[in-house]
């Protein structure tokens, strides 16, 4: 299987598990209604804000090190990284449920902390276990078990439907249904059954070290990413609701760029390791155009017709979230690209320079969100995450060229271009009509330029690099 069948094939079931999830919030939204949903959102993002801390990137560092060590090694590695992952998330429990108290005070629920913590932990642990099968570029349990708990999900939900009557009750629907993942999950250590016996502090500190720019980075990408629900669940859980009904639709279509990073971030390395850098520079800005192709598309679509979908995806009362939606339009291509980006330079062994890349980008979006919620809400944190979002791309590609990472072919993206700047005016000359029919021309519109000119396009993107001679 090449790798660009292995990055769809991902794509693919991601997006099959994040359409799952959409239509689990949709129903969600029009049940609790966007104070409910907005709370749901609310505890969900003040524990996302500390994932790093329970990831502390173990999997690309059990990735980095995995070809270093024979078998017991492995297993040992193993054990030692379960333990710190135990011990992590612990303390990311209790600075949850500390933020929870110092923003909602007397309003604060643990227990929905609590409820939200082992749903967004029992998925981080389930990553942990499949890394052995994903270093082999075994991606199977990476579709099945996400799209099984969002099963288990809808159906727990549907079940539940008319007992449960708030978002901070959701929560635990969704850490019941993660569990499951997670037993499924277990299934990638066959064979590699975790050794404790070797535990010891200085083997914990040297991976907790090791781990730590990962972590860093992971965390910055998270205050970036939730920080401004936070914030605004302090002024309105209402405009939380509103925020995140377009925000999640945004972040749906932007991780589908996840797949391709799965299948680059492994292979990178080897190439690294071969001498292959000329291979991998093709690899990598032929992605990037193909990227440019398509979540650029996507995000102009969402520019022109964003605003008319929240009232018809989510109801009347979802309205004031199509300015939102619209502004956020722009992740869709810019999350890509730096998805891709970041997880290269980390392939490379640029993990310190990305943690501070992503460091001064957290702190760029903090203080920016400080000044913008309290005077524009939830127009003013989409304003904010989408220009931090600009800004850490920008330097980004600063950084791939200042230090020489790969050799530079910047003009490969010319081609993703123009197929934008094609398709702008086509799209505006589609008529406002009901807005399905106006997507639905859209596509039709996409498909047919592409293919069309397939061959143009895609000229010289060869995903797959020649065997080693």
């Amino acid at each position: 299987m090449n790798d660009a069948f292995k990055s769809a094939t991902i794509s693919g079931g991601k997006l099959l598990e994040k359409i799952v999830s959409f239509s689990i919030i949709l129903m969600a939204s029009r049940h609790f209604g966007s104070e409910g949903i907005g709370e749901f959102f609310y505890y969900f993002s003040t524990v996302s804000l500390f994932i790093p801390l329970m990831d502390f990137g173990f999997e690309k560092l059990l990735m980095r090190r995995w070809w270093d060590k024979n078998e017991t090694e492995k297993k040992q590695m193993l054990g030692n990284i379960i333990i710190l992952k135990m011990i992590s998330g612990s303390t990311s429990l209790l600075f949850a449920i500390t933020v929870d108290f110092c923003v909602r005070g007397p309003e604060s629920k643990w227990q929905a902390i609590v409820g939200a913590f082992l749903a967004i932990y029992f998925d981080e642990a389930g990553g942990l276990f499949r890394t052995p099968k994903r270093v082999k570029n075994i991606f199977t349990l990476d579709i099945i078990s996400p799209l099984i708990s969002r099963i288990c999900t809808l159906v727990l939900f549907l079940i539940t439907f008319g007992e449960i009557a708030s978002g901070h009750q959701f929560v635990f629907i969704y850490a019941a249904s993660n569990a499951v993942g997670l037993l499924i999950s277990i299934t990638g250590l066959k064979g590699y059954s975790p050794v404790f016996n070797t535990v010891s502090k200085p083997r914990l500190i040297e991976l907790a070290k090791a781990g730590l720019p990962f972590s860093m980075t992971s965390l910055c990408v998270m205050i970036s990413l939730y920080v401004d629900s936070v914030m605004l669940g302090y002024f309105s859980i209402s405009e939380v609701g509103l925020y995140n009904s377009a925000y999640r639709i945004i972040l749906v279509v932007a991780a589908l760029s996840g797949g391709t990073c799965h299948v680059l971030f492994p292979k990178f390395i080897k190439l690294k390791a071969e001498g292959h850098m000329a291979k991998a520079s093709h690899m990598f800005f032929g992605v990037l155009r193909i990227h440019f192709i398509i979540f650029g598309s996507i995000a102009v679509g969402g520019l022109l017709f964003g605003a008319q979908m929240m009232p018809a995806i989510y109801g009347d009362d979802f309205s004031d979230a199509g300015l939102p939606f619209v502004i956020l339009s722009l992740l869709v291509v810019t999350v890509s690209f730096t998805n891709v980006i970041g997880h290269t330079l980390e392939a490379f062994g640029m993990e310190k320079v990305v943690m501070s890349i992503t460091m001064k980008a957290a702190l760029f979006n903090f203080v920016s969100n400080l000044i913008f919620i309290p005077v524009w809400g939830m127009v003013g944190a989409a304003c904010t995450t989408v220009l931090t979002e600009m800004v850490t791309l920008i330097v980004q590609f600063r950084t791939l060229k200042k230090y020489d990472v790969m050799p530079w072919k910047p003009k490969e993206l010319i081609r993703g271009y123009l197929f934008v700047i094609i398709l702008i005016p086509i799209y505006l000359l589609i008529p406002p009509l009901n807005i399905w029919l106006s997507i639905a021309l859209g596509a039709v519109a996409f498909l047919t330029l592409f293919f069309v000119g397939k061959n143009y396009w895609l000229n010289g993107i060869q995903i797959k690099p020649e065997a080693p001679k």
